[in-house]
C-alpha cells in the first residue's frame, strides 16, 4: 500500500519554532510511516514554492526522514531565488539607511519574479499520485490535485474547531485557514479526529463529512515519557524544580488562554 505523506509543516515549523504540538505529531506520524512495514511512505509538500523549500531545508537537517522518497521538480533556479530571499532579509535588518533601501527594491523585485514562476508550480509531483493508494494530510487542506484523483482515498486530520467555535480564544488569522481545510473535504473523504469531542464538533459543524468517515485516534505520548519509579530520581527531580513533597499539577501546554483558565462548557480542548 502506497502512502502520500504531506509534510508542509514540518517546513513552516522549521522556520518558525517553537514547535507546537501539531508540528510533534506531524514529525512523529513521519516517522512512525518511515518505520512501518505495512505501507511504501512516499512524502510530499502541498502548496507554494516556498513551502517546498522550507520542507527541503528541513529535511537537509534531518538525515533519518530524508531517506524517504519525495519526488519532486527539479526547483533548481527557485532553490537560488528562495537563498538570495533569504541573504537580503539578513542584511536589510542591519544595513545603513540608503543600502537598506536598495536591498529592499531588490528583495521587492525577487518577490515578484517567485510569485510569477508560481503560477507554474504544481505543489505536488503528479507521478508520486499515480500509483498511490492513501493521500494523508496531517494538518493541511487536500489539494485539489488528489480530490480529482478517484482511485486515491484522502484522509485529513482534524486537531480541533477551537479558531472557528471559540474564535475569541485565538488570534483572528487563524479561523481563514481552518475554513479552507475543512472546506477541503468531501464526501469521499476521511478524517481522523484527535479527540470524541473534535469529531463531534466536526460533524455537528460540517454537512459535507458521513460521521462513519470519522475516526477517533487519540494521541500517543512519545517514547521520551514514561514512568518514573526510582525514588532517588524522583527525590533529585524535585529538589532541582523545587517541587514539595505534596501533590501537584503539572501542565505542559502553551500558555493559551484556552488552556490555562476554566474552558466554557463546550469547547473542544485536546
Amino acid at each position: 500500500m502506497k502512502v502520500v505523506y504531506d509534510i508542509s509543516h514540518l517546513g513552516f515549523s522549521y522556520y518558525f519554532p517553537p514547535a507546537k504540538g501539531v508540528s510533534r505529531v506531524v514529525e512523529n506520524l513521519a516517522y512512525g510511516l518511515k518505520d512501518s512495514t505495512e505501507c511504501e511512505v512516499v512524502f510530499c509538500s502541498n502548496g507554494s514554492s516556498a513551502r517546498l523549500n522550507n520542507v527541503l531545508d528541513y529535511l537537509q537537517a534531518n538525515p533519518q526522514l530524508a531517506t524517504v522518497p519525495f519526488p519532486y521538480k527539479n526547483p533548481t533556479f527557485k532553490r537560488s531565488l528562495y537563498s538570495a530571499q533569504r541573504q537580503l532579509f539578513k542584511q536589510i535588518d542591519g544595513a545603513p539607511k540608503t543600502k537598506g533601501s536598495i536591498l529592499r527594491t531588490v528583495r521587492k523585485a525577487l518577490g515578484g519574479i517567485d510569485r510569477a514562476t508560481d503560477l507554474f508550480h504544481q505543489p505536488i509531483d503528479p507521478k508520486i499520485l499515480t500509483d498511490a493508494h492513501i493521500y494523508h494530510s496531517p494538518y493541511e487542506a487536500i489539494p485539489l490535485q488528489v480530490r480529482e484523483a478517484p482511485h486515491i482515498k484522502p484522509f485529513l486530520t482534524v486537531h480541533d474547531l477551537i479558531p472557528i467555535l471559540h474564535p475569541h480564544y485565538c488570534q483572528s488569522s487563524q479561523k481563514a485557514p481552518l475554513e479552507k481545510i475543512l472546506e477541503s473535504l468531501t464526501p469521499e473523504s476521511w478524517v481522523f479526529c484527535v479527540s470524541q469531542a473534535t469529531k463531534t464538533d466536526l460533524c455537528n459543524y460540517s454537512n459535507t463529512i458521513d460521521p462513519s468517515r470519522v475516526i477517533v485516534t487519540h494521541l500517543a505520548a512519545s517514547d521520551r515519557f514514561f514512568p518514573c519509579t526510582d525514588p532517588q530520581t524522583q527525590s533529585q527531580i524535585r529538589s532541582k524544580y523545587g517541587i514539595p513533597n505534596a501533590p501537584y499539577i503539572l501542565s505542559l501546554s502553551t500558555l493559551d488562554a484556552r488552556k490555562t483558565s476554566t474552558t466554557p462548557s463546550g469547547a473542544s480542548s485536546t
